[in-house]
This record gives C-alpha cells, sequence and structure tokens, in this order.
C-alpha cells in the first residue's frame, strides 16, 4: 500500500471575503425584513437578496435554484388562487 501525502492548502484570501460578504448580506436582509410588513414588501426584499446572490453564484448553480424557484411559484400561485376562489361568498 502506498502513503497518502496530506498536501497543505494554500491560502485563500478570497474566500474570507466572499464569506464576510454574505455575512454582510444576510445581516442586511434580516434587517430589512424586519421592516417589512406587508407580504409583498418581503417578497420584494428576499427578491433583491435573491438577485444578489444569482449575480455572483456559478451559473449551473444558478440555473438549478432558477428552476427549483419557478416550479414552487408556481406551485405557490395555485395554492392562492384555489385560496381566493374559496374565500368567495
Amino acid at each position: 500500500m502506498g502513503r497518502t501525502q496530506t498536501l497543505a492548502r494554500a491560502p485563500r484570501p478570497w474566500v474570507e471575503r466572499v464569506k464576510a460578504r454574505h455575512a454582510r448580506r444576510r445581516a442586511l436582509y434580516d434587517r430589512e425584513m424586519a421592516r417589512a410588513r406587508r407580504p409583498t414588501d418581503q417578497l420584494g426584499v428576499a427578491t433583491d437578496y435573491l438577485r444578489g446572490a444569482l449575480r455572483d453564484a456559478p451559473p449551473a448553480a444558478a440555473g438549478r435554484e432558477v428552476d427549483l424557484l419557478i416550479r414552487a411559484v408556481r406551485e405557490a400561485v395555485v395554492r392562492l388562487h384555489e385560496a381566493e376562489l374559496r374565500a368567495q361568498p
């Protein structure tokens, strides 16, 4: 059996910068979400947060997440339409 060699990973200063940016965005999102009271305002805050994340994400990952989100949005709209119909007098 051969020996496994452990290679030291080179320092990657950009990783810390990206983590710090993510933390700042998450803190801003939390503050903005705490201020938003109406569902439409909350959706606007969440959309802005998502748009920022999509801009910086690898294209393949962004595409997968967008596909999942579109499916979730369609399902939510169906539920909202059903709720609207049930609420009619």
